[in-house]
């Protein structure tokens, strides 16, 4: 009855013995690691955990030397030497709680400065006027904390702040080509700064304002160049139309004074007629299309306003002739000739 009562103890005391083994490990207790588990195993030789418990307890005093260095390093701040020691440790003893504990938090630490570091060079960069390098450093932290409010939030502040300056060079060079009366090139700025933020009311408006003045621009330049086109009724009326409106434009603008300047002196010399002498043989028929048939004459004189003309002459039995002149804005008197002298066979 004894043997079978100290029999039927023997799994409590097993149990007891390997939570013995098992908390002196944990307390780091090397002696009674070793006997508790060395008795479970001369309890129960058959069990894989208890002998298991006392290979551990056999290396636990090289475990514990690894986890003292490690946390030496550790408190040294010194932590990527940490988790070195600690992999070691836990390479002896990979269920060694301790360890596991303390590598976890090295890994932790590393990932805690890097953040910070990641991020005061973030900030630093901002402090500099370096927005690009904030951004990259930004980006970095969050690698390493994905989802970190801060990191995002700078982030975001960051690239604000780059586009704003984006931004702003773009409406800095729009001013200065508007300040040169160099629309087309200011539209061009306008454009990039709205490409980047397209809710830019004032830009808008400003894009508006300076497509405006680059049409006008356009006209005033094309019709100085091309001046006898104001001997059309049609163009001559719409460009006193855009000559009254442009001259009620306010600011300093010596361009566009210089267009309407010259504009106004085409338009004034456009109704004043010149005095065009044709001359002929007597024997020729003359015609000149925009003012009628003028018939035959040695010398005739008429007031022709700047424009183009044909003039047209008819004898039979010769080839007719044509004539084609211009009425200038230099007030010359052209002498044209309109006579037919090759006979027809």
């Amino acid at each position: 009855n004894i043997l079978l009562t100290l029999e039927a103890g023997l799994p409590d005391v097993f149990a007891r013995y390997m939570t013995a083994g098992e908390q002196a490990i944990l307390e780091g207790d090397v002696g009674l690691a070793e006997e508790s588990f060395n008795i479970a195993v001369l309890i129960n030789p058959g069990s894989d955990e208890a002998v298991t418990g006392y290979d551990r307890s056999q290396i636990l005093a090289q475990v514990l030397a690894l986890v003292s260095e490690g946390a030496d390093f550790h408190e040294a701040l010194e932590f990527e030497d940490a988790s070195e020691k600690y992999g070691q440790a836990l390479a002896m003893d990979s269920a060694h709680v301790g360890a596991q504990s303390l590598l976890r938090q090295a890994r932790q630490d590393i990932l805690a400065r890097d953040f910070s570091v990641a991020m005061s060079r973030g900030f630093n960069s901002l402090a500099a006027g370096n927005p690009e390098q904030a951004e990259s450093a930004f980006r970095d932290a969050l690698v390493l904390k994905p989802q970190a409010p801060e990191a995002l939030s700078a982030l975001e502040q960051t690239i604000s702040q780059m586009t704003l300056a984006a931004i702003t060079v773009h409406l800095d060079a729009a001013e200065e080509f508007a300040s040169q009366e160099r629309w087309q090139q200011a539209l061009v700025e306008f454009d990039a700064a709205l490409a980047i933020d397209p809710n830019l009311v004032t830009v808008r408006e400003d894009r508006s304002e300076a497509n405006s003045r680059n049409n006008l621009d356009r006209y005033l330049e094309s019709i100085n160049t091309d001046p006898l086109r104001l001997a059309e009724n049609a163009v001559h009326q719409q460009a006193v139309g855009i000559y009254n409106d442009a001259v009620n434009i306010s600011g300093n603008w010596p361009r566009l004074d210089g267009q309407l300047l010259s504009l106004r002196n085409f338009l004034e010399r456009a109704t004043e007629p010149v005095a065009v002498r044709l001359s002929s043989d007597g024997i020729t028929n003359v015609t000149v299309f925009q003012i009628g048939n003028l018939g035959q004459f040695t010398n005739h004189t008429l007031d022709l306003t700047p424009g183009s003309y044909i003039a047209v002459g008819v004898r039979e039995g010769f080839r007719d002739v044509r004539e084609e002149f211009v009425i200038g804005f230099d007030g010359q008197s052209p002498v044209i000739t309109v006579q037919c002298v090759e006979e027809v066979l």
